[in-house]
């Protein structure tokens, strides 16, 4: 779990330290505030899209319940 832990924390840090370097540098480019929030808004699009194509489901009740079946 910690090392789940710390590869949570260092990405969160990296974005941290990334984003505004990001919008510093396409605000110092095009002076445009709309291509800003296009690409917070693309980039959140393509990571829900991302998503929903890899997320599974696994419900723990009835796994639970199959499993206890299996002993008994």
């Amino acid at each position: 779990m910690g090392i789940i832990s710390g590869y949570g924390n260092t990405l969160g840090t990296l974005a941290s330290w990334a984003g505004p370097q990001l919008v510093a540098a396409i605000l110092a480019r095009t002076g445009s505030w709309d291509l800003v929030l296009g690409c917070v808004a693309l980039t959140n699009v393509v990571a829900a899209g991302n998503y929903y194509l890899h997320s599974t489901v696994n419900v723990v009740e009835r796994e639970a319940a199959a499993a206890a079946k299996k002993k008994a």
